[in-house]
């Protein structure tokens, strides 16, 4: 079991979503813990520097930041939708580039049962008609799947020793976020994710998937035989 406390996330404001505004950037990412009028700001790149929030939807100064100087481009929002909001189907209308939810989570966007790769496939196509230019949903141990405009892949659970899934969804938004970002082809980042994903089912606590490799190097043991077995089914 995972209890989330909002503390700071709860907390965040307009300021904040102008400092996500105001540095150029390759990716930015976003969970739905945060306030959902500050996740709506963000996305639809009205937050400005100073905690306003600019009137019409006009590009913003913290926006051109972001494409060095060129106003109206941006980089990609990637958002993990969890918890779902209960304005979730206004952000995906007004246009999400990556959607990234769990079986549950796409079951109350789509107000029926998601469970299992089949149905994570067919509710990531349903989540791009409902206004994601890609959807990813994830199904645990059996994979993931993806859905955007050049079709849909899936991908199979990698075959590991699970030891704790607390961390794993972090860990698979981190991994498909940062390869999306160093501009690896879509199904080739979902793979990459998975792995991640799996590897952060080998520890007993959740940590950074590059801390986990780098304190595992070395030890004879079924933690680092999981963290091999994970990415060794990567370029399979």
């Amino acid at each position: 079991m995972i209890t989330v406390a909002p503390g700071a996330n709860g907390m965040a404001g307009m300021q904040e979503a102008a400092a996500a505004l105001s540095a150029p950037a390759d990716m930015l990412m976003l969970s739905a813990e945060v306030p959902v009028d500050v996740l709506a700001a963000v996305l639809g790149g009205k937050a400005v520097p100073g905690g306003a929030v600019s009137p019409g939807g006009a590009a913003p100064p913290g926006e051109a930041a972001l494409s060095g100087g060129v106003v109206g481009r941006r980089p990609p929002r990637l958002v993990n939708l969890a918890p779902v909001p209960r304005a979730a189907a206004a952000l995906l209308a007004a246009g999400i580039d990556w959607l990234v939810v769990n079986e549950s989570e796409a079951s109350e966007l789509l107000g029926r049962t998601v469970a299992g790769l089949r149905d994570a496939a067919a509710a990531a196509a349903d989540l791009v008609t409902m206004g994601a230019s890609h959807a990813v949903v994830t199904a645990g141990s059996q994979g993931a799947a993806l859905a955007g405009a050049a079709g849909t892949e899936s991908v199979p659970g990698f075959r590991v020793r699970s030891v704790d899934s607390v961390g794993a969804g972090d860990a698979f938004v981190a991994a498909l976020g940062v390869t999306l970002a160093a501009g690896v082809a879509p199904a080739a980042a979902l793979r990459a994710a998975c792995a991640a994903g799996a590897t952060a089912y080998c520890a007993a606590r959740a940590r950074p998937i590059d801390q986990g490799l780098r304190e595992d190097r070395g030890r004879p043991d079924s933690v680092q035989s999981c963290d091999r077995a994970a990415w060794g089914q990567v370029s399979r």
